[in-house]
C-alpha cells in the first residue's frame, strides 16, 4: 500500500478496500461539502486551476482542521480538456459488450 494512502486509512479509520470503495463526498465533512462540490465544477470548467484549504474530516469532527489539508487539481490534455470519465463504463473498456 503506497504510504500516502496509509496515512489516509489511518486518518479516516477505514481499511484499505473501504477507501477504494468510497468518494470524497463521504469521507468530507458535511458543513464542507456544498463548497467542495462548487470548486469541483470550478475545476472542471477551467475557472479555477488548484483548490487547496483546511477542512475537517467526518472522522476527526468539525473542530479538528489543523493538518487536515484537502488539495485537488485535475488533469487536462494537450487541448486543456480533463479526460473522460474512467469510472464510466463507456470511457474505461469495461462496458458490456
Amino acid at each position: 500500500m503506497a504510504q500516502s494512502k496509509w496515512i489516509a486509512c489511518q486518518i479516516l479509520g477505514y481499511s484499505e478496500q473501504e477507501l477504494l470503495a468510497t468518494n470524497f463526498q463521504e469521507v468530507t465533512y458535511p458543513d464542507d461539502l456544498g463548497d467542495d462540490l462548487v470548486h469541483i465544477y470550478q475545476l472542471l470548467e477551467g475557472k479555477r486551476r488548484i483548490d487547496q484549504r483546511e477542512e475537517a474530516l467526518p472522522a476527526l469532527g468539525p473542530a479538528i482542521r489543523s493538518g487536515c489539508l484537502q488539495s485537488a487539481s485535475v488533469a487536462r490534455n494537450a487541448a486543456g480538456n480533463p479526460p473522460p470519465d474512467i469510472t464510466n463504463p463507456r470511457h474505461n473498456g469495461t462496458e458490456a459488450r
